[in-house]
């Protein structure tokens, strides 16, 4: 099975905490490592393990990072088809080890979009994940691809018609809740009273936007499920949204059902949408069900979570095993 990823990918220069710093306190780390970053290569990891053939695609500069990300990608057997142009990013990041708190400085530097990709690389995938912001890729691929391989996109928390226009032609569409809140016409959200919020708060520290979910979840309110129906209007199609920690829902235009995640001991969640992105490509590639699907999605990311977001946090086949029945 042959997967092709076309997303952008990053090095992380990190370094571990074991205080809270205060503004103007000089600190120092207590561990520091480089890594490649962004999700584009755990999720790659992870297929590989999983014995998929991955071909990575971006756009860097040939220097010693790029040669670091290559290096470090064929340790889990990714093949990188790597494109010269400006720059190789390089994020620093700082990671408190008291809570696991994770602060990026994110370099913003950018290269020219991605137009053309080797026809092979194209015709020979069974699957293609995208990066959104890659809008000239994605048009190149749909035009060229074969009949029958599956497209998934990442759009994270965006909703645009750039988005739903690429949302419609993909196979299964996958939303963060943050972005099928968005898609509501309404103008206002229902008043909370104080004391709910409070209430709410004591257990979670939550943002304005889960407790009014929750709210609407808990008074049977319509709020909560008019923005389902506004994407499935606009993509036509049923389609899975991932929502914090907690849930993953199902809509299908007319059944609204809404699956727990599998409890674990989390030291870091960044990235757990993301991964369950990934899983559940690979579950496409089994031709398993949507359920069936999401289930192992839902394991996946979970397991991710146990351990600080790297290469090294991506749960191998044996880990995935004790919660789901391949």
């Amino acid at each position: 099975m042959k997967v092709l990823w076309i997303w952008e990918i990053v090095v992380d220069k990190t370094y571990i905490l074991d205080e809270f710093m205060t503004e103007d306190q000089k600190s120092q780390s207590v561990h520091s490592f480089q890594s490649v970053g962004w999700p584009t290569p755990s999720a790659l990891a992870l297929l590989s393990n999983l014995w998929c053939e991955c071909i990575f695609i971006w756009k860097v500069w040939n220097d010693e990072n790029s040669l670091f990300i290559k290096n470090e990608l064929e340790k889990y057997n990714i093949k990188a088809d790597l494109i010269y142009d400006k720059k190789t990013k390089v994020n620093t990041v700082v990671v408190n080890e008291l809570n696991s708190s994770r602060s990026i400085i994110r370099d913003t530097s950018e290269n020219s979009p991605i137009k053309d990709i080797k026809h092979h690389l194209i015709k020979d995938a069974d699957i293609i994940i995208f990066d959104r912001h890659e809008f000239e890729a994605f048009q190149f691929v749909m035009k060229h691809k074969k009949q029958g391989t599956q497209v998934i996109l990442d759009l994270s928390s965006e909703y645009s018609p750039k988005v739903i226009d690429m949302m419609k032609q993909v196979n299964y569409p996958i939303f963060s809740i943050e972005a099928v809140l968005k898609s509501t016409k309404q103008k206002s959200k229902p008043k909370i009273n104080n004391d709910f919020q409070f209430e709410f708060s004591e257990f979670w520290e939550s943002s304005e936007t889960e407790i009014w979910m929750f709210w609407s979840i808990f008074h049977n309110d319509s709020y909560f499920e008019e923005p389902f129906e506004e994407v499935y209007k606009a993509i036509w199609k049923p389609f899975i949204t991932t929502a914090w920690k907690d849930w993953v829902y199902l809509y299908d235009g007319k059944n609204l059902v809404l699956k727990d995640v599998l409890k674990v001991n989390a030291i870091d969640n960044n990235w757990a949408g993301d991964v369950f992105r990934w899983a559940f490509a690979y579950g496409v590639l089994q031709n398993w069900s949507v359920e069936k699907i999401v289930d192992f999605a839902i394991v996946v990311s979970a397991l991710q979570c146990e351990k600080v977001w790297n290469l090294t946090a991506i749960p191998k086949r044996e880990e995935i095993e004790k919660y789901f029945k391949f």
